[in-house]
């Protein structure tokens, strides 16, 4: 499974922005506070906090510009 952010204009639909996310679902666990295994797979719109902590366990800094969400696709 491979989690990635991704960003999308205030004033759109259509997402612009694409971030692959080099990090495990253990960490993504902590981070998101999913309690359950399963919860990885679904979509989520990040909070700044949770923008904060990913951007700390990865090493990179997110684009601020757009709302941010996390997702995942099956490999």
């Amino acid at each position: 499974m491979i989690h990635y952010i991704v960003g999308y204009p205030h004033d759109s639909e259509f997402p612009v922005y694409r971030q692959d996310l080099p990090i495990s679902i253990a960490n993504l666990k902590r981070i998101m506070g999913w309690t359950e295994d399963d919860e990885c797979v679904f979509t989520y719109k990040l909070n700044s906090e949770q923008i904060s902590h990913i951007e700390s366990a990865v090493g990179i800094v997110l684009s601020k510009e757009y709302e941010l969400f996390l997702d995942c696709d099956e490999d």
